[in-house]
């Protein structure tokens, strides 16, 4: 039994998954495994189904060992039903490393949010934070008919009317949407065991 359980691949000798995953339930736990290694000299006097789990309680770190040899099955896998997913990130982030209208239009924003408070104590900034771009949809002018983003928007048309090519150009962006990065961070790491 332990030398079926050390082997991972089942084309090997392994243990199918189905037992794999089926020994989980069997496990025996450290209080059974004492009550068993105390009678191991009796062996030959117990049932079958007792001489099984004396057999289980043999293998050292039985539970490490199902747990790896699942995760070895499985992860080939898994890894390509996400692979999908993380192959539309990375044409995502490329995307927006390379875009040639990115840069220029954060810029507009950045020269608007500048002009606004050049007033106040802040003064003006060097950058801004990716999430301070969500703002620019939710503020307001004075007269409050029109967002900062329709205002950059506005400068944008009149100065560099190419800039507004940016959805275009960042096609695989727009799709993301249907991916959530931390739910995809958070599936990829729930894949890998750590001891």
């Amino acid at each position: 039994m332990m030398r079926r359980v050390n082997i991972i691949s089942e084309d090997e000798g392994g243990i199918s998954t189905e037992h794999l995953l089926g020994l989980y339930k069997f496990c025996p736990e450290p209080e059974l495994k004492t009550l068993y290694e105390k009678e191991m000299e009796r062996k030959e006097e117990f049932s079958k189904e007792d001489r099984f789990m004396m057999e289980l309680c043999q293998i050292p770190r039985l539970n490490v060992r199902l747990e790896i040899a699942t995760i070895t099955r499985e992860l080939p896998q898994e890894i390509e039903d996400l692979q999908p997913a993380v192959d539309h990130a990375l044409d995502s982030l490329n995307e927006v490393m390379n875009s040639k209208y990115l840069e220029r239009l954060l810029a507009y924003i950045l020269a608007v949010a500048n002009q606004i408070n050049c007033s106040n104590s802040k003064g003006t900034v060097k950058g801004i934070r990716l999430s301070s771009l969500q703002k620019t949809c939710v503020m307001r002018t004075n007269d409050r008919k029109q967002t900062l983003l329709q205002v950059v928007l506005r400068i944008v048309e009149k100065n560099e009317p190419e800039l507004l090519q940016l959805p275009e150009e960042l096609k695989s962006v727009s799709k993301s949407h249907a991916y959530s990065t931390k739910g995809l961070l958070a599936e990829i790491d729930s894949k890998f065991v750590y001891f």
